[in-house]
């Protein structure tokens, strides 16, 4: 304990040596350092005069330092009665200047002048200040003296060069000679003096009072800025914020903001507020936001609203009147822009003010469920149920029985919706009992019914109560999403697309009413990318035959793909498989099995090898003995021949084969042009003359049309042409046959728009989505909907891309006007349609709890 004692009392004594052993001027600029000026002026004053006058220092000294720090800090009545007492005691040229500038700062130009006059005449100002003066001069109007000491050599010796070249430059400047004017400044010291008067800053100045904007943007704006056609862009600004540089003298900030409002810049690109003084930087802040207000940026002016401190709110008390309407507005569009945190942000604040909104607590409930703010949006929605009860009681005759039940049941079912996504289940219940007592026939009520007992394992009993809900109306899309999971769940396909068909359309089902049922292994040949095939042929059911065909295939490949998608084939491995998936199943169903294994063969194996040739030969022999049975045989024989022997003198002899054996030639033909075309294979000079010559026959055939549409590039103008002419004609004819083909076109294109989206994502480096992923997806959406799609396409497809692919990384239900007019509000967007337009029929896949590939988005 001793010893602990001892290293005790060792360490105070050093540390009391160490502080005796620091000299008075030691510590007078440790506090000078710290901004402590006044300790430090206490210090020197408790010094005795012979050891004031030993230090490097004076008491004035320290005076006009702690004047110039105010001054800096804008205290600006304190830095006068501290220059004003460094005065007193030091008569000096550097405190005059100070002393000086800052009255004039505080807009007392005769008092600066009459002391800066003085001053000069006494020759207490040198070379190094004496600018001020002429500067003063100026600011009161005295043109008459300036020109005086323009005039007089014995006067202008006093001055350095640049201050005359400075005045004279005013003086043109006054007259508006713009070209003298500058004549004059560009032989200002670059470097600045004691007015502050930096080169470019006068220039730029005079181009601006001259109105030539874009002469004076370099001397203002980062050259980044001055050159880029993207300022202005936040991804832009953000990517250059490291190398850009911003003004740091004040006249040059004033000078930049007034280049930004003139040119229509952000006041954030061209100054910052961190390196500004407060009044400046105040500034810079309330334009800023006028700047977003004028853009319709609302959000970004809510939140600059949100950051202002609170002397820049006492020193506009205007903004009080900006602050309900403004995070009102910011609110609506950052809801409408898919922006829920930000709307949350800012309704929260006046939710409440001046009185509870019930309007607006219903609108902000939307939002933070969006941001699955389950616990926050149960608060709420509780605070706004006691609201009502409350109002009812207190308004009986407006509030009827009617109107209150309607408004309570509406709330319980939010409520019921977010217990349930929580795990409040016993809370969700209760909610339920609530609605059920209030409205039992309500369709609501009877949605949320089904819920209730899809969640407790009765599924059949929930799937009745929900499709009693949407035959009574409901028009929540979660009783839709609900029953469609569950019709998935108990494997009643038929039952789904009954019901997509007739409900589907109301929830932006766009699909539903004109699906077409395409089986899974054309889905699977139609992607045309060997890899992709196998990864979706990894979740697909093998319940197909023509999908083992496929998946045979893939067993049997020797080697990984090439470049072109060729893979060595182990033959007797791969006949072995399809003669016995063959020998399994009837003539009808060898069909799709056939033109299976001989399109993989064809586009997939290397026909080069021992063998391929024949193996070809013995399918497609096996597909012509089956023709005879079914229009599908025949059809796909077709398509089998054109794909082998594109250019063959065979072709003709049997596509002429194949149409004499058809009752319908024309749509025979039309269907083997399609399903070519959809297989890869460009226009074949036999079919197109074929096309062509019935055409000439019967050119009211919509089928043929839409046939030789698919004779040119999708989406190309002679394609458009064909289609819009043979879909009207279908349509006006109601042409059953027509309509259904055209529907499998518009399945292909999407299917196909799908398949271009992944290869090309592909292509895609972390480096293009780093520096403008905007323009990667836009680029993807072009390929989706076509590269001639309108901006406004574009933007609105923009924030559906971007959410989905930020996931897979990483209307008003009050129905009317309860509540005082509660406003009508979309529902919640059906988070089951997927961006991607998904080919119809591929929801019907089996869960397999793995995480979704893009390609079944």
């Amino acid at each position: 304990m001793g010893k602990r004692r001892g290293t005790k009392q060792l360490t105070t004594s050093q540390r009391k040596k160490r502080k005796e052993g620091q000299t008075p001027t030691d510590r007078i600029k440790t506090l000078v350092g710290q901004d402590k000026y006044s300790q430090a002026i206490n210090t020197f004053q408790s010094l005795s005069p012979e050891e004031q006058a030993s230090l490097d220092l004076t008491e004035a000294s320290l005076w006009l330092q702690r004047g110039q720090y105010e001054c800096g800090e804008e205290l600006f009545v304190s830095a006068e009665d501290s220059l004003g007492q460094a005065l007193r005691l030091e008569r000096t040229s550097e405190v005059v200047y100070w002393l000086t500038k800052t009255l004039a700062l505080q807009g007392k130009y005769a008092e600066a002048l009459e002391l800066a006059a003085a001053a000069f005449e006494d020759k207490t100002l040198d070379k190094a200040h004496v600018g001020c003066y002429l500067r003063l001069l100026f600011l009161s109007d005295r043109l008459d003296d300036i020109q005086t000491i323009l005039n007089s050599t014995a006067k202008q010796r006093r001055f350095y060069a640049y201050h005359l070249h400075w005045a004279r430059g005013m003086m043109a400047l006054l007259e508006q000679d713009f070209d003298a004017a500058l004549t004059h400044f560009r032989k200002v010291s670059p470097h600045g003096g004691a007015l502050g008067d930096y080169q470019q800053i006068w220039i730029a100045y005079t181009h601006q009072q001259a109105g030539q904007w874009e002469s004076a943007h370099p001397a203002l704006i980062s050259p980044y800025l001055a050159r880029s056609p993207f300022a202005g862009s936040a991804f832009f600004s953000t990517f250059l914020s490291g190398n850009r540089t911003f003004p740091t003298h004040p006249a040059k900030q004033r000078l930049a903001m007034r280049q930004a409002i003139a040119t229509d810049l952000p006041i954030s690109e061209v100054v910052d507020p961190e390196q500004m003084g407060p009044s400046l930087a105040h500034a810079a802040l309330m334009l800023e936001m006028v700047h977003q207000l004028e853009q319709d940026n609302l959000i970004e002016a809510a939140h600059i609203y949100n950051d202002l401190p609170p002397s820049i709110q006492a020193d506009y008390p205007e903004l009080g009147t900006l602050f309900r309407p403004m995070l009102l507005l910011a609110g609506e569009q950052a809801a409408r822009s898919g922006e829920p945190h930000d709307a949350v942000e800012f309704w929260q604040q006046i939710v409440d003010k001046p009185a509870f909104d019930p309007q607006l607590a219903w609108r902000l409930s939307s939002a933070l469920q969006n941001m699955e703010a389950d616990r926050e949006n149960q608060q709420l929605l509780n605070k706004l149920l006691k609201w009502v009860q409350r109002q009812a009681k207190q308004h009986s005759t407006e509030w009827t029985e009617e109107r209150l039940n309607g408004v309570l049941i509406q709330i319980h079912c939010r409520l019921f919706d977010s217990y349930g996504v929580s795990g409040r289940d016993s809370d969700r219940t209760r909610s339920l009992r609530s609605m059920i007592k209030l409205a039992p026939d309500n369709p609501d009520v009877i949605g949320r019914q089904g819920i209730e007992a899809v969640l407790n394992r009765k599924p059949d009993e929930g799937i009745k109560l929900l499709i009693q809900s949407l035959e009574a109306g409901c028009e929540h899309p979660l009783i839709y999403t609900t029953l469609m999971d569950g019709l998935k769940e108990t494997g009643k396909p038929d039952q789904l697309k009954e019901i997509r068909r007739k409900f589907g359309p109301k929830f932006g089902d766009v699909n539903a009413e004109n699906e077409v049922d395409m089986p899974k292994w054309l889905e699977v040949l139609l992607i045309r990318d060997y890899y992709l095939m196998v990864e979706f042929m990894g979740d697909s059911p093998t319940g197909e035959p023509a999908l083992e065909a496929i998946s045979i295939f893939f067993d049997a490949a020797e080697d990984e793909p090439s470049t072109s998608q060729k893979i060595t084939l182990n033959q007797k491995q791969a006949t072995g498989g399809w003669d016995n998936l063959l020998k399994r199943h009837s003539p009808p169903e060898q069909v799709a099995i056939l033109l299976s294994i001989s399109l993989m063969v064809h586009h997939y194996a290397r026909r080069n090898k021992k063998g391929m040739k024949a193996l070809q030969d013995k399918y497609q022999a096996q597909l012509l003995d089956l023709v005879d049975t079914g229009p599908e045989a025949n059809v796909a024989y077709g398509v089998l021949v054109v794909m082998r022997d594109a250019t063959s003198p065979r072709v003709e002899k049997a596509i002429a084969e194949c149409l004499k054996r058809s009752d319908n030639p024309s749509n025979t033909l039309a269907a083997i042009q399609q399903r070519a075309h959809w297989f890869g294979l460009n226009a074949n000079p036999v079919l197109r003359s074929r096309i062509d010559e019935l055409l000439k026959q019967d050119s009211q055939n919509a089928y043929l049309l839409l046939a030789k549409a698919t004779t040119y590039p999708a989406r190309s103008p002679d394609y458009e042409q064909y289609y819009d002419q043979g879909f009207e004609l279908a349509r006006r004819l109601q042409d059953a046959d027509a309509l259904h083909a055209f529907r499998e076109e518009e399945w292909f294109i999407a299917h196909n728009a799908t398949k271009n989206v992944f290869q090309s994502l592909g292509s895609i480096s972390e480096l293009d989505m780093l520096l403008n992923p905007d323009a990667v997806l836009e680029r993807l959406i072009r390929q989706m909907v076509g590269e001639d799609a309108p901006p406004e396409v574009i933007a609105a497809l923009l924030p559906q891309l971007k959410a989905m692919m930020e996931a897979e990384m990483g209307g008003g239900p009050f129905g009317g006007e309860p509540l005082g007019g509660f406003p009508d509000e979309d529902e919640e967007d059906d988070d089951e349609e997927f961006f991607f337009f998904p080919p119809p029929g591929s929801g019907d896949k089996k869960k397999t709890g793995k995480k979704k590939k893009w390609f079944e988005l």
